[in-house]
């Protein structure tokens, strides 16, 4: 589970594999733990509190880098902010705030619960209802990379490659 480097990007150094943790609830801390002394040094995670506990995998790695020489440095931390999510009582962030600070918020969120100052890399989730919305969280996200909150960012869940174009297009952090 080495890091490796990949194709032209020779700066993003990450782990050929990385540990999922959605769906892992309580066992979120545990799980991470045993995945890290397993060799895994990559997690993903998200601000999606339906699926995904991000303050497990902060307590999970504290453990962890508590029981080993290893640094925070040695590790690849991705996380995301998922839009939308109106259902959910305790979103990382406030709906009623523009897509940028919710962003913001959601971000700020995801650092304290990983217990990081820093994210390797942030994603959207998924798409939003226009290209319009999809680049104000992505001037935020821009920002993060500005204000070195985080280092790399990504799009998940997008299937429709004329709206990767624009993201692509539109983008100054590429």
């Amino acid at each position: 589970f080495h890091m490796c480097v990949l194709g032209l990007l020779k700066r993003l150094k990450m782990p050929r594999m990385i540990y999922g943790t959605a769906w892992k609830k309580d066992k979120t801390s545990s799980l991470v733990v045993e995945s890290l002394k397993t060799g895994f040094r990559g997690i993903d995670t998200a601000g999606q509190r339906a699926h995904y506990n991000q303050a497990g995998v902060g307590a999970g790695i504290a453990e962890w880098l508590r029981s080993t020489s290893a640094s925070r440095e040695d590790l690849f931390l991705q996380t995301k902010f998922s839009p939308g999510q109106h259902e959910e009582e305790d979103m990382p962030y406030n709906p009623r705030d523009s897509l940028f600070d919710q962003v913001q918020e959601s971000a700020s969120v995801s650092l304290s619960e990983l217990k990081t100052n820093y994210i390797d890399s942030y994603l959207l989730h998924a798409p939003l209802p226009t290209i319009e919305e999809i680049m104000e969280v992505w001037a935020s996200f821009e920002s993060l990379v500005q204000q070195n909150k985080v280092k790399h960012l990504g799009i998940s869940n997008f299937y429709q490659p004329h709206i990767v174009q624009l993201i692509y297009e539109r983008a100054t952090v590429k």
